[in-house]
C-alpha cells in the first residue's frame, strides 16, 4: 500500500482516509480490504476492464446499485439511493432488478427496496 500511495500522490491525488481523489477527475478511488463485500454478502463476479495501463477490477452494475442502495438502507442517505438511480439511468439494461430484490430482502429492507422500485418506475 505505500508504494501505490507514493504513486498516487505523484499522479497529484490526494488523500481522505481511505479514500483518494484527483482535482480534475469526478471519480474517487477506494480500496477495500478483502473479502469485498455489500452489506453481508461477499461478492462474488467482478467486471474487468483492460486499460492502456493495466486491468481495473470492478462492481457489475448491479452490484454497483446494492452498493449504493446499502448506504440508503443502512444509513438512511437519500444522495446515495439518488446514486443508485442515477446507474440506472445510465444502463438500466445491464441491471438484474430481481438480484437487487433477493438481496434487498435478505438485508431486511424490503420497503425501502419498494421505494427505490418505485423512483425506477418512473425512470422508464
Amino acid at each position: 500500500m505505500k508504494k501505490v500511495i507514493k504513486a498516487l500522490k505523484e499522479l497529484n491525488f490526494q488523500r481522505h482516509g481511505k479514500y483518494f481523489s484527483h482535482p480534475d477527475c469526478k471519480y474517487f478511488i477506494e480500496f477495500i480490504s478483502p473479502p469485498v463485500a455489500i452489506g453481508d454478502e461477499p461478492i462474488q463476479n467482478f467486471e474487468y476492464h483492460q486499460t492502456p495501463l493495466g486491468t481495473i477490477k470492478m462492481l457489475t452494475p448491479t452490484d454497483s446499485v446494492k452498493d449504493r442502495l446499502a448506504s440508503f438502507y443502512h444509513w438512511n442517505d437519500k444522495q446515495s439511493l439518488e446514486q443508485a438511480l442515477a446507474i440506472c439511468r445510465e444502463i438500466l439494461k445491464k441491471i438484474n432488478i430481481r438480484e437487487i430484490k433477493r438481496w434487498s430482502a435478505k438485508e431486511n429492507y424490503p420497503q425501502k427496496f419498494e421505494i427505490f422500485f418505485k423512483k425506477l418506475k418512473t425512470l422508464k
